[in-house]
């Protein structure tokens, strides 16, 4: 099983959280693959998408987890812009 583990972090904490996952399946026995989602500038706060850099090919995947912070009750905008 390969899994694809697509992050936004701002301030690095979800990054490490994702890295510690990967760590983890990786000693399971899973092939993982982290990507990270980047935006093309600085964000406000309150914006509602965010342009980003690039999109991660899924198609390599046959699992995904998707990992951001939460800005007001939602995911972050580079997030929604990926979903």
């Amino acid at each position: 099983m390969v899994i694809g583990i697509v992050v936004y972090s701002e301030t690095g904490h979800t990054w490490s959280v994702a890295t510690r996952l990967r760590d983890r399946l990786v000693a399971a026995g899973h092939s993982v693959a982290l990507e990270r989602l980047e935006t093309v500038g600085p964000l406000k706060k309150s914006a509602k998408s965010a342009e980003l850099r690039s999109r991660p090919d899924l198609g390599a995947y046959s699992a995904l987890i998707l990992g951001a912070p939460v800005w007001g009750g939602l995911p972050a905008p580079p997030m929604v812009s990926f979903l």
